[in-house]
């Protein structure tokens, strides 16, 4: 079994997804596999992020019929694929995302047996999670690691400390990422506020929005703050590992 690591925006625009999406990029750049897992029906653009949305393969619509643990790398071997890393996205538009939108509980109920498979089949499985809380309750149910992706405005920080005690409830530890001007000016506050531990931060990046509007996946330049927020993270998972004695 790898390792399953979510990450969570504690409020929207804050980068989660391209943090995430680097990490799945900067574990397959060091030889350990990873999957990277769309768990957002209502506003998901894992695939954009990847520049993969026109890429044929199956989106979550064709596991409508799952049942139980999956095979993970059959799975894996259906889905689109960017720098080796595979992509469990949300429909595309006319492909069932609507009702998905609408009744998303079948859905929640599928996903522990998706991400169980994946996780068997891969290294590192990268979980790109909403604030819903059946989706968080799925996500501290099954992941090693609970990344949330706070903003340094003073809404943004509210939304985190809304954000971790609902985690902390559900059994989760999360660590924080601060994203945005000044983040590490905010570093010691959250530590003291919220009783968490802060695992990076990360100011502007101006090439991102740019590479992503090109189609480059964060992580594939493979410099830059993003990338070296994505490898500390990393570490830190794979150090997870070493104590819990779980093998990738």
């Amino acid at each position: 079994m790898g390792q399953i690591i979510a990450v969570v925006p504690a409020s929207g625009g804050v980068g989660a997804t391209s943090l995430g999406a680097a990490i799945a990029v900067r574990s397959a750049a060091a030889a350990r596999s990873a999957v990277a897992v769309d768990l957002d029906p209502w506003s998901g653009g894992l695939d954009v992020t990847f520049g993969i949305e026109r890429e044929p393969g199956w989106r979550w619509d064709g596991l409508s019929e799952a049942s139980g643990v999956v095979d993970g790398e059959r799975l894996a071997a259906r889905l689109p694929s960017v720098l080796d890393v595979p992509v469990l996205a949300m429909p595309t538009a006319g492909g069932g995302s609507a009702e998905l939108q609408l009744d998303p509980g079948p859905w929640v109920e599928r996903v522990p047996g998706v991400i169980a498979g994946l996780a068997e089949a891969h290294a590192v499985t990268v979980l790109d999670a909403c604030r819903d809380e059946r989706v968080l309750g799925v996500v501290a149910a099954h992941a090693d690691a609970v990344v949330v992706v706070a903003g340094t405005r003073a809404g943004e920080l509210a939304a985190a400390a809304t954000l971790v005690p609902v985690l902390q409830t559900l059994g989760a530890d999360p660590w924080i990422v601060l994203r945005g001007r000044g983040a590490g000016e905010f570093e010691d506050v959250v530590i003291d506020e919220l009783d968490v531990d802060v695992v990076g931060v990360l100011g502007e990046d101006s090439k991102l929005a740019g590479d992503v509007a090109e189609g480059i996946p964060p992580g594939h330049r493979g410099r830059g703050p993003l990338v070296t927020l994505a490898d500390r993270v990393l570490l830190r998972l794979v150090a997870l590992g070493g104590e819990l004695g779980r093998s990738a």
